[in-house]
């Protein structure tokens, strides 16, 4: 081949992998846990993509459960969830839910589809067996309360980042079972980003039509439509930001209570009783695998976080597989009290 076409064929080729490269920096779930930027403000499970619309997004959490179906092995299903922060507030956030692969299901049981207490429901008149539903609740608050695992450790994120929550919010969900395959979205959305209810069921409408195919896996690919936006004022800077994370304490015990430690060995009470012995700032960690402390702003390590909570949570992860929690920090115990996984078996060496 002349060496002029060779050049403009490796040109035409570098040009093509150019137009399709996008879809290939959607942030793979699966193989990536959090907490990340999604740069290219896209989310991959199981080879779906789905476009978030613009904002500054950032994936908080995932979890994953396997779903035993007619036709083994199980269904590995991974659920993510990302909040778009701008500002120090957040604007929205969304739960992504779908299987990794198709799998005989002629029956999910779809419990979701029937949960009470909507302000409103569609169920397209689909049946129990293969349900098709759209739901749009208000909640008096996102991540307040007790909460299960998945969410309690977003609540953990939040505070770990001084990231302002916007009081009520509407909870949109949306479901579409298929005999392979199902999805699910939740929408979480700022009352005060919607003049009345009428309007944020006027665009959960469009969830049906923009994700219906994406849902049942006919397609690959799809976008969430423009989620309403918290007016201008709402999203200003807050004045007088924290440098320090705050992280306030929850009355689930008092700090020298060592028997109210949820963990369920001497190993590691008795590391919490050294953790009380040691000076500010200091943050106590646990998790389903391990029990950890950090103390002081000067790791021996220049690369890990200087704040003792980002370190010790930071340390903790990198060894659990399972959420890592705090539970104190310097002399206020932080623990979320609610549905938690089961205590540590064992204190960190």
């Amino acid at each position: 081949m002349h060496p002029l076409s060779q050049a403009l064929r490796h040109l035409g080729l570098a040009f093509g992998l150019l137009l399709i490269a996008p879809a290939s920096f959607a942030l793979d779930v699966v193989e990536s846990p959090p907490d990340l930027e999604i740069l290219d403000k896209q989310l991959s499970i199981g080879g779906r993509t789905l476009a978030l619309p613009d904002g500054h997004w950032l994936y908080a959490n995932r979890t994953q459960w396997n779903a035993v179906l007619r036709t083994p092995p199980p269904l590995s299903i991974f659920a993510a969830y990302a909040m778009d922060v701008q500002n120090g507030r957040m604007q929205s956030a969304i739960v992504l839910e779908l299987p990794v692969r198709s799998g005989n299901a002629p029956d999910w049981r779809a419990d979701g589809c029937s949960q009470p207490g909507q302000l409103f429901r569609d169920d397209f008149g689909s049946d129990s067996k293969t349900p098709e539903c759209l739901q749009v609740y208000r909640r008096p608050g996102h991540l307040v309360g007790q909460q299960t695992v998945f969410y309690s450790d977003v609540q953990q994120w939040v505070q770990a980042r001084g990231i302002k929550l916007p009081g009520p919010v509407y909870e949109v969900v949306y479901a579409k079972y298929s005999r392979n395959d199902y999805g699910r979205v939740r929408v979480f959305v700022p009352m005060k980003a919607v003049a009345n209810d009428e309007e944020i069921v006027a665009w959960a409408q469009k969830l049906p039509a923009t994700l219906a195919a994406f849902m049942d896996k006919r397609d690959k690919q799809a976008k969430l439509p423009p989620i309403p936006a918290l007016p201008i004022e709402a999203s200003a800077p807050v004045a007088a930001v924290a440098t320090r994370p705050s992280y306030p304490a929850t009355g689930f015990a008092a700090l020298d209570d060592v028997a109210r430690v949820p963990v369920n060995n001497d190993g590691g009470r008795e590391m919490y009783r050294e953790f009380l012995t040691r000076p500010l700032p200091r943050a106590f960690v646990i998790s389903n695998e391990t029990v950890l402390y950090t103390v002081g702003r000067n790791p021996p390590d220049l690369r890990e976080p200087g704040e003792p909570t980002e370190r010790a949570l930071e340390r903790c992860r990198k060894v659990s597989q399972s959420p890592c929690m705090l539970y104190a920090v310097d002399e206020r115990v932080v623990w979320i009290a609610g549905p938690q996984a089961n205590p540590p078996a064992k204190a960190a060496p």
